[in-house]
């Protein structure tokens, strides 16, 4: 009876170890299948074709997309998440709908079909009250709510967390199985910016990433700028980085030309709330106080290296920001402590601060600092209230705007529905991790969630905007499958335990 008693308080505390994979000795390399490589590649070939508008990729990624559906629940998944983000890959004019609200259709369906066990129940009544909270904070704007919920509904992403759990209802799923699924999609949209910024000096691979006014690419009038004209990328499909962060540093490690494919795609990119966000999520999420000890030190080393190197380069004769980004991004840091006037302080956060000012001085010019200005949109709205005149802006063209559109995420957050929602938003978002904080694999829904805010602070993503949500969401679902166990109650160890004790 004793050895039966400690077999089952073993298997208890399996479950809700929150220890990673091989923690304690030498991480092992990934391996991944190589069929589960060309699925990935053929997948995210096709939805650079039809970022291009190429016509036939219309058809084969729905193809794709069903055959997952049917015989693979883990790539139909990470497929999904992908397709519904775009992520670079696809655009916002790419297709006759916005694949947000197919995404929230889909989430619709699931809340009405699936079966929720109580912990889904509870983060589902959970987010309601958060979205009634926003609506209510809306209420108080003078923008029409038929402009306001096309915005507030970006803010809601995270209910995408019940399609993977819809998709994996009745089946089994492994987290490392997961985890291992995963690498391929990230390393290969990774390779797709090195090949377009360094080899292609296109948008080609990822035909969505070029920064405003650059034009449209598609596949008969492609953006090409010559061998030699290395052009920035712009960044989200990087943001599919975050995903491996964890396993990186907890669980697994990845081939040095892996590393290589990485940062070259990094240096494509020149965005450092980016590198930043992985350089601390890699800090900060090993498993010892050495390894974290260790990392800082190499990210100061890379970094000061990164700034010596970027200081002896060309400036960007359009930009007027230092080639790689690096110098330019750390020395705005410095302008907060050396600005004398608003127009020193403009200049920081790459000119953000200027874009944010007066937007935040109208919100104080009509006392809204605690319920916001509302969801302005940016084309929709009318309202010569909320029509502002950015004299911090260099383009004379572009000064005048509605009074949204900030690029540090938390400020948009708190221009729109003020101090009120600012912290409910936050205190939802904490409150998520709180409910799974004692899973299994809890940690790894925290790093990415660490992940998706510190990369909004430069405003390309975060937890108001779908991208940044989505990854949450699939990350979120992952860690409550990886669970089943607990979060379903078919094993209810501790009463098992209990029952053994007794008997005993």
């Amino acid at each position: 009876m004793t050895m039966i008693s400690h077999d089952i308080q073993a298997q208890a505390l399996q479950i809700s170890d929150d220890k990673p994979v091989a923690a304690d000795a030498k991480k092992p390399y990934i391996q991944v299948e190589r069929r589960h490589w060309v699925n990935a590649l053929l997948f995210l070939l096709c939805m650079s074709m039809m970022g291009l508008k190429f016509p036939p990729a219309y058809l084969f990624v729905p193809l794709i997309l069903i055959r997952s559906l049917r015989k693979d629940h883990y790539d139909a998944a990470i497929q999904l998440t992908i397709f519904f983000g775009g992520y670079a890959l696809i655009g916002k004019d790419t297709l006759p709908f916005k694949t947000d609200d197919l995404m929230l259709l889909a989430s619709l369906v699931g809340i009405v079909a699936y079966h929720k066990p109580p912990l889904v129940r509870k983060v589902l009544f959970g987010l309601l009250l958060y979205a009634a909270a926003i609506i209510i904070l809306a209420s108080f704007s003078e923008e029409s709510m038929s402009v306001q919920i096309r915005l507030i509904r970006y803010y809601l992403g995270f209910i995408y967390f019940i399609v993977p759990l819809m998709l994996f209802a009745g089946r089994d799923f492994d987290m490392e199985e997961f985890l291992r699924r995963l690498f391929p999609y990230v390393i290969i949209v990774c390779a797709f910016y090195a090949i377009d910024g360094y080899v292609l000096c296109a948008h080609i691979l990822i035909p969505n990433s070029y920064i405003a006014g650059e034009g449209v690419s598609t596949f008969n009038d492609p953006i090409y700028y010559g061998f030699g004209n290395f052009p920035r990328k712009y960044p989200p499909g990087l943001f599919l980085i975050g995903l491996i962060i964890w396993p990186i540093a907890n669980s697994y490690r990845i081939r040095w030309y892996h590393w290589l494919i990485i940062l070259t795609a990094l240096m494509a990119s020149r965005t450092f709330t980016l590198i930043l966000a992985i350089a601390l999520c890699l800090m900060f999420f090993q498993p010892k106080i050495k390894r974290i000890l260790g990392y800082t030190i190499t990210a100061v080393v890379l970094l000061t290296i990164g700034y010596m190197v970027d200081s002896t380069m060309p400036l960007n004769p359009e930009s007027e920001e230092s080639t790689l980004r690096i110098k330019s991004s750390l020395d705005q840091i410095f302008v907060l402590d050396e600005a004398k006037d608003d127009e020193d302080l403009a200049e920081a956060g790459s000119g953000r601060i200027g874009q944010a000012l007066p937007k935040l001085e109208l919100l104080y010019k009509y006392d809204k600092q605690w319920t916001g200005l509302g969801f302005l949109h940016p084309e929709l709205t009318t309202n010569t209230k909320y029509i502002i005149e950015n004299e911090y802006y260099s383009d004379i063209e572009k000064n005048i705007e509605v009074a949204t559109g900030i690029e540090i995420s938390p400020l948009q957050v708190f221009l729109t529905i003020g101090y009120i929602g600012l912290i409910i938003h936050l205190i939802f978002f904490i409150w998520l991790y709180v409910v799974i904080r004692k899973l299994k694999y809890s940690k790894y829904y925290l790093s990415v969630m660490v992940f998706v805010f510190i990369v909004g602070l430069g405003g390309t993503m975060g937890w108001n905007q779908t991208t940044g949500l989505l990854l949450m969401g699939l990350t979120y679902a992952a860690v409550l499958l990886a669970n089943k166990d607990n979060v379903w109650g078919r094993l209810k160890a501790s009463t098992d335990i209990s029952n053994q004790r007794n008997l005993t």
